[in-house]
């Protein structure tokens, strides 16, 4: 006898073969799909990151900002090249990480 699942149940959209019971296999493939989202999410973070900081760098040598605005962005670029290479980090540390597994 097979388990079968409720009519309203959370899993029904794990069901790929709409045969009523969810198989191993399924589960498996709900699992791989959350992953790769999830790393889909995490490499777009780091895209943004490193578009963030390649503008950030390209505006302090553009001509027509005057050197006083300059004097104030570049304040806060101690921190904000720690934390891209933070987020660039922890993305590629995972990334490694979970290829060794």
């Amino acid at each position: 006898m097979q388990k079968q699942l409720e009519p309203d149940s959370q899993y029904n959209a794990l069901d790929a073969d709409h045969d009523g019971v969810v198989s191993d296999a399924e589960m498996e493939l709900a699992k791989l799909e959350h992953q790769l989202r999830k790393q889909r999410a995490q490499r777009r973070m780091a895209t943004a990151t490193l578009i963030g900081m390649a503008v950030y760098t390209a505006m302090l040598f553009v001509p027509g900002i005057p050197d006083s605005r300059i004097e104030q962005i570049i304040k806060i670029s101690d921190l904000f090249y720690l934390s891209g290479g933070g987020i660039m980090a922890a993305f590629f540390g995972t990334t490694a990480w979970v290829e060794r597994k």
